[in-house]
This record gives C-alpha cells, structure tokens and sequence, in this order.
C-alpha cells in the first residue's frame, strides 16, 4: 500500500506571483512555492510544521479555547477535516475558515475572544490570518533574507 502524497497547503490565493516572498494566501515562502513538487516528505512536513506553528501563534494571541469539547463538538459538526496531530488552535482556524460568516456567538464554540482581539467571526478571522501573515514574514526575515552590506 502507497502512502498518501503530502498535499500543498496552497489556498489558490497566491501572491507570490506578484512578486511577495511570503504568500498571503498560505503563508509559503515564495521559494517553498515553486519548489514545493521536488520537496520530499521529510522537506513537506517541515513546512507544514512551521506553518502550524505560526498559525496556531495567531490563534492563541486572538482567542481563548474555554470550553475543549464544546468546540471539539462544533468542529464535528461542521465536519472540519482533522488528523490526531492537529492541535485544537489549528483547528479553531479551519472551523473558523469554514464558517465565520456563521458564528455569531463565539460561547457557542467553546471561544472566547481575547480583550485586544475583534469579537465578531469574520473580524477575528481576518486579524488571524494578518498576525499569521506577519510572523511568516518576521520568520523568513529572521532565517532567510540576507541583509545588504
């Protein structure tokens, strides 16, 4: 039996082609984008890795997880795709993904929007995607620019 291949987190929103070297759809850098097809596995999960990493950092910095099973109920409901690996904060951006336009009660989900962060779904979601967008940014800056001398 074949192992399944390591999908691209590719959204279909890509900004790299416009000349951005974080994209701001998935949050690859441009390199990793066009690379992606000749990476091995081993290569793919360390991206996804990072990528989880940065987003659930957005998540946690907007939103509070105050009830696991309500939301763990919610995420089922909704029938967000989710593996065991899959930590709750990344799921909160899928469930978020899937049907923000649709929550408007965030109790109802086991969240709670921290004091500084927007209170409304869609807002939430777009503040999210920003801050998850800022550090792929911050962290291609940190690791890969080189700087002028």
């Amino acid at each position: 039996m074949t192992k399944p291949a390591i999908s691209t987190p590719c959204i279909g929103v890509c900004s790299t082609v416009y000349g951005d070297l974080v994209c701001r759809g998935c949050k690859r850098y441009a390199h990793e984008v066009i690379e992606w097809n000749g990476y091995d596995d081993p290569q793919k999960v360390l991206v996804r890795q990072r990528l989880a990493t940065l987003r659930d950092q957005a998540v946690k910095e907007h939103l509070v997880i105050e009830d696991a099973n309500r939301l763990r109920e919610q995420i089922a409901a909704h029938r967000v795709p989710n593996t065991d690996e899959d930590s709750l904060a990344s799921l909160v951006y899928a469930l978020l993904w899937r049907g923000a336009s649709k929550m408007s009660d965030l109790s109802a989900y086991g969240l709670r929007a921290k004091a500084s962060a927007a209170s409304e779904a869609r807002e939430l979601l777009r503040a999210i995607d920003a801050d998850f967008y800022m550090r792929s940014q911050a962290h291609y800056e940190r690791n890969f620019r080189t700087l002028a001398r």
